[in-house]
């Protein structure tokens, strides 16, 4: 993965708009944190980001952090006739359309994690909505190497006390050390 920070509101903008271009045609709202007590056009997508963990490793050695972002989409449908097998039909084509997303950004490939039933709250049984979650591994924060510099080819290392400039010749390279 490159070292390049991830802009999390760019990343929900993509989302959005990769969303729209491949289902805008087939659903009505395609939303970022919308609430279900809010009146929603279906069918609707709405998604939004629901964790932030430490990934492994998590200290990449660019005093950046690692982090596995987890989002979440619900795939609402009204609860008509016929429409319990649409919604799992679209969830289904959601979950095939993230496979390997990166949504244009510096994040690795969408990691589909599962398609489930969402109930929604007893005040909206009008809905009838599945889940669909997957997640990216990306990089929060500054790089502390700046683009532009070069990496070192010829690494050496020493015991003390033969350490510092004087003994620098008896340096062995890292790769005679690392294969003993």
């Amino acid at each position: 993965m490159a070292t390049q920070q991830i802009d999390l509101a760019v990343l929900h903008t993509k989302i959005a708009e990769k969303i729209n271009a491949k289902f805008g045609s087939t659903v009505k709202t395609i939303a970022a944190y919308s609430r279900y007590m809010d009146k929603i056009e279906v069918p609707a997508i709405t998604f939004e980001l629901d964790t932030i963990e430490p990934s492994d490793p998590a200290d990449i050695g660019t005093q950046q952090l690692q982090v596995d972002i987890r989002f979440s989409a619900s795939l609402i449908y009204s609860y008509k006739a016929g429409n319990k097998f649409a919604v799992r039909l679209m969830s289904a084509n959601f979950a095939a359309f993230l496979q390997g997303q990166r949504f244009g950004m510096p994040v690795t490939p969408a990691r589909f994690i599962a398609a489930t039933p969402q109930e929604f709250d007893a005040e909206n049984p009008e809905y009838e909505t599945w889940r669909v979650e997957w997640e990216h591994t990306c990089l929060l924060g500054e790089t502390a190497w700046p683009e532009g510099g070069s990496l070192p080819t010829d690494i050496r290392a020493s015991w003390a006390p033969k350490i510092g400039v004087p003994p620098e010749p008896d340096y062995v390279p890292i790769q005679d050390i690392l294969a003993t």
